[in-house]
């Protein structure tokens, strides 16, 4: 399934939708819920699907995501200058852990998401008119709804360590993480 994401540039203060081939969409929208903040992912019926949230307690560049029972945690691992995104995912049966990677060309949003050697979605940047937007495909059976909270939580915190080291060199950018506030000392440093 193909599904086009259009990035607007203030996001998250913007909500925005998701559209796959064949017309469905989905809805982001900013939500206080209980005493956090966080990006629910909503259907064309107006059901919450999924929750994205930045916990401090996991550091500057983790998003946890919650769908259908699981639990995941998205964070990056910078080597070599490599960027690889690492993804566990915590389920109902038996609290096992699975782990995913997203691997490619993080930084210009060419990338693949992939549980050991299968490949379960594709990412492409495509320019557009009014701004960037993200191509996901996904394989035929994946759960599509956890594999796009995956790209959106890239996105974000990709744009996020983007921001922060161009707001060390002096130069700008406006987009960043959800409930960061830019230009702050990290509790980690």
């Amino acid at each position: 399934m193909r599904y086009h994401i259009r990035l607007p540039p203030a996001w998250p203060e913007e909500g925005f939708t998701i559209v796959d081939a064949e017309g469905g969409a989905y809805r982001l929208a900013r939500q206080r819920l209980g005493t956090e903040e966080a990006t629910v992912i909503e259907d064309a019926s107006g059901r919450r699907v999924a929750k994205m949230h930045f916990p401090e307690s996991h550091g500057p560049y983790v998003c946890e995501i919650l769908h259908d029972g699981k639990r995941l945690l998205v964070s990056s691992d910078t080597y070599y200058r490599r960027i690889r995104y690492h993804i566990a995912v915590r389920g109902r049966r038996h609290g096992c852990a699975s782990v995913l990677a997203a691997q490619g060309n993080i930084l210009r949003d060419d990338y693949v998401v992939r549980r050991g050697l299968r490949r379960l979605a594709t990412v492409k940047r495509k320019g557009t008119v009014g701004g960037e937007a993200l191509s996901v495909e996904t394989v035929p059976g994946a759960d599509h709804v956890v594999l796009l909270s995956i790209v959106l939580a890239i996105s974000v915190i990709t744009r996020s360590q983007r921001s922060a080291a161009l707001g060390a060199g002096g130069g700008t950018e406006t987009t960043r993480r959800p409930g960061h506030q830019q230009n702050q000392p990290d509790a980690t440093t």
